[in-house]
């Protein structure tokens, strides 16, 4: 995929799905451009704002492995935030029903009541549909794997492309 994306005229790739990691660091290395995980950017944002991180999840298995991710990371990048997951029940069924309100409903409802953390991560890229509602349910920063990455990515190519100008 990184071969096809580059061939296409890509300066940037943003893999969205965190079950490829191996393959995507493998892609990473090789690549004459920037490849971004699925949550390096949002990651990467958490570790610049806050030491205590709360993400919210819908699938204990994805949590394992970002929470693997974030704790490489850290040292990293010099930082020593914690993060505690936070499985949100019911909300994996209510997305599989196409039932999209329900799922950001529920999943701001786990966030309302969230003590001892700076900073929420939406963990999947799935769960940014929610931002808004979880937003509305605290007054903690939420973040989201898209809309980091895009502003991280924007950064990447301000940086490397000549005369580029913020849109």
């Amino acid at each position: 995929m990184a071969g096809y994306a580059r061939a296409a005229g890509s300066n940037d790739i943003l893999f969205t799905c965190s079950a490829f990691g191996a393959p995507i660091e493998a892609a990473a290395a090789t690549a004459p451009i920037p490849i971004l995980k699925p949550n390096e950017a949002k990651f990467n944002a958490a570790f610049a704002l806050a030491d205590r991180l709360a993400m919210i999840t819908t699938s204990k298995r994805a949590a394992a492995g970002m929470e693997e991710e974030f704790r490489a990371a850290a040292p990293a990048r010099g930082s020593g935030a914690q993060i505690t997951s936070h499985f949100c029940v019911g909300a994996f069924d209510a997305r599989r029903a196409v039932d999209d309100a329900a799922h950001d409903r529920l999943v701001a409802q786990r966030a309302a009541g969230f003590a001892g953390a700076d900073v929420i991560l939406l963990g999947q890229f799935s769960k940014a549909g929610a931002a808004g509602q979880v937003r509305a349910a605290t007054d903690r920063l939420v973040l989201t794997s898209p809309d980091a990455a895009i502003l991280e990515m924007r950064r990447s190519m301000e940086d490397t492309t000549p005369g580029s100008t913020a849109c």
